[in-house]
């Protein structure tokens, strides 16, 4: 992606007319013409596209916070919707039983696979950002419930 710099420090070179030589510089204007009129386009394209995926993104989490996503969606990160789920109907024990079967979900992957111990860092690193990530929404939930978590285990 071009700069502004760059392209002002591009116009200063190519702006620099000789006038000994007019009728050559004549004949570089429409080359000139083009060349900065594409690079228009392409910032403006750019522009509009970055737009375009602003919109979709607030429109993406619109649905999936007011819970009007697909329903696959919430298969993947089910949180939000159980919290929406309970205050609508007035029961917490929806969050306790979401949090008690992500704890047990937890607790199985911990025993079955090795987070610290594993020799590939791609892993090890997704497995330690699923244990953060687990630990936030249990810590949340918690919350939620009025209670506090320990901090260790």
């Amino acid at each position: 992606m071009i700069d502004l710099e760059s392209i002002q420090e591009m116009w200063k070179k190519d702006s620099h007319i000789n006038m000994d030589n007019l009728h050559d510089e004549s004949i570089k204007v429409p080359a000139l013409h083009a060349k900065y009129f594409e690079i228009y386009n392409t910032v403006i394209l750019l522009k509009k596209k970055a737009e375009q995926t602003r919109k979709n993104v607030r429109h993406e989490r619109y649905e999936y916070f007011t819970g009007k996503a697909d329903p696959e969606v919430y298969v993947e990160s089910p949180f939000p919707k159980k919290v929406r789920e309970a205050g609508t109907a007035l029961a917490p024990s929806v969050i306790a039983n979401y949090l008690y079967d992500l704890a047990k979900s937890y607790n199985r992957f911990y025993q079955n696979n090795p987070i610290l111990k594993n020799k590939q860092n791609q892993t090890k690193h997704f497995r330690l950002l699923l244990c953060k990530q687990t630990k936030e929404a249990l810590n949340i939930g918690m919350s939620l419930l009025g209670m506090q978590s320990p901090q260790r285990m």
